[in-house]
């Protein structure tokens, strides 16, 4: 009996363990798995377009707001610059800082020492074309003093 008994341990010893439900369980986990990618993956491709199509049509509005707000503000800036543009406020605005038409404005007066009466008077061309002589103060002795400036010894 000892014998058949050190046999029999022999051959169960030797005996390679049964794994045989292993990769069946393992094959039925990877096909679900698979199976779950391929239901899924629709839905997330779905998803992912439709939250693309969702940001897309918010960035549209915000465009046409700010291209609504940008004619708006186009159509106002013409307005001022028609405003800033115009004749009269161009004239008001020359006034109150000093100047004024060449034809409001007498001709100016020189003082020119040493010019006797009946000399060459100097001519000047006009703005209308013709010519105009300027008015001329004599001094025979009196220096020429221009504005801002010492009289000259």
């Amino acid at each position: 009996m000892r014998s058949e008994t050190s046999t029999l341990r022999e051959r169960l010893r030797n005996r390679p363990v049964f794994h045989d439900q292993m990769p069946m369980r393992i094959r039925e986990i990877t096909g679900f798995l698979t199976l779950a990618a391929l239901i899924a993956l629709p839905a997330v491709f779905g998803l992912w377009q439709q939250s693309d199509t969702v940001r897309t049509r918010f960035e549209i509005s915000e465009l046409r707001k700010k291209t609504i707000g940008l004619q708006e503000r186009h159509r106002c800036l013409r307005i001022e610059k028609g405003t800033l543009e115009s004749l009269e406020r161009v004239s008001a605005a020359a006034r109150r800082a000093g100047l004024v038409p060449r034809d409001e404005v007498p001709s100016p007066y020189f003082v020119v020492p040493g010019i006797r009466r009946g000399g060459d008077i100097p001519v000047r061309a006009s703005a209308g074309g013709g010519e105009e002589r300027p008015k001329i103060v004599l001094a025979a002795s009196t220096p020429a003093v221009t504005r801002g400036s010492e009289p000259r010894p």
